[in-house]
């Protein structure tokens, strides 16, 4: 993992609608599509030169940190329009202060 930035950085944080019925429809087809979501969202977290600080928190929660607010709403909004339609996705992003 790169080194995260301080002071004031942009948190992403995103979550899986209704993610404990899809668990209950399919465990596979879930963990399948959850898996694509760790993909998908790290190389867009990436490309915009931000750090994945954790990866499925809460089951399938994510949270990244970014040096620039910019980047963490356009890593938002192109994980909002994944090709992936399968997993309804929330995101939110928070500014603040922060040190490593």
């Amino acid at each position: 993992m790169r080194s995260l930035p301080s002071g004031i950085v942009a948190f992403l944080l995103t979550d899986v609608e209704a993610s404990t019925q899809a668990w209950n429809r399919s465990t596979d087809e879930t963990e399948a599509a959850l898996i694509g979501l760790d993909l998908d969202l790290t190389a867009k977290v990436t490309a915009l030169d931000g750090s994945v600080v954790k990866a499925r928190g809460e089951g399938d929660s994510h949270l990244a940190v970014f040096s620039e607010a910019s980047r963490a709403i356009s890593a938002a909004a192109a994980l909002q329009r994944r090709s992936d339609t399968s997993l309804s996705l929330r995101a939110c992003v928070l500014i603040g202060e922060a040190h490593p």
